[in-house]
């Protein structure tokens, strides 16, 4: 039995995000879990721990306020 691998999004571009998600969705071993458009929103969700955990996260390391790689610690 393979088991599969949930995984969010953080990215700002919405179309670029939609593109993904479907990507995402073609696969038979991903699963996804859930799309965020600012590293803010993103911790802000993990603070209240309305975050489902998930095993990859696809990050942008040029969101607005807060970057991808501020966020990545």
């Amino acid at each position: 039995m393979t088991q599969t691998i949930k995984v969010s999004i953080i990215e700002d571009n919405r179309l670029y995000t939609q593109s993904l998600q479907r990507i995402l969705e073609l696969s038979e071993c991903m699963e996804f879990q859930a799309s965020y458009s600012s590293a803010e929103a993103y911790l802000e969700d993990l603070s209240k721990k309305t975050v489902e955990a998930c095993d990859i996260i696809l990050l942008d390391l040029h969101l607005p306020g807060k970057s991808g790689l501020q966020l990545i610690p």
